[in-house]
């Protein structure tokens, strides 16, 4: 499957998994950081200690202020200049697990350069 197809399928799961859990979801937490979110720490480090299939689990992020869709289906949504939607696709059951929103002050140099990567919809698949 090429990178356009995974994106593509991705972005369908992301829908049809969002659309399941706007349904039942009464409220979203989130993680809130005081200062700069460090990609590293507050996603990189996240992700290992969720020890993936790297054959099936691909973990994501997505920058909020370039998902406005997204934003408008979380009830209740933080509204905030500076935040990450990051969850992992598991391709074997087409779904959407482990998810958080992170919401900081700003971001570290790392996490602007690995969103400066984003697809058009502001997906980021990290390898």
């Amino acid at each position: 499957m090429g990178l356009f197809d995974s994106l593509r399928s991705i972005g369908s799961a992301i829908y049809r998994a969002l659309q399941k859990l706007w349904a039942s979801l009464k409220e979203v937490v989130a993680k809130i950081i005081r200062g700069a979110l460090n990609f590293f720490r507050n996603v990189v480090d996240r992700f290992k200690r969720m020890y993936l299939d790297p054959r099936k689990d691909n973990p994501f992020i997505i920058d909020l202020d370039n998902c406005p869709e997204l934003r408008e289906k979380i009830k209740n949504a933080p509204h905030v200049d500076c935040g990450i939607f990051s969850a992992v696709y598991d391709e074997e059951t087409d779904q959407i697990k482990n998810f958080e929103t992170v919401v900081a002050e700003s971001f570290d140099e790392k996490t602007e350069e690995v969103l400066s990567h984003a697809s058009e919809d502001g997906i980021v698949v990290l390898q």
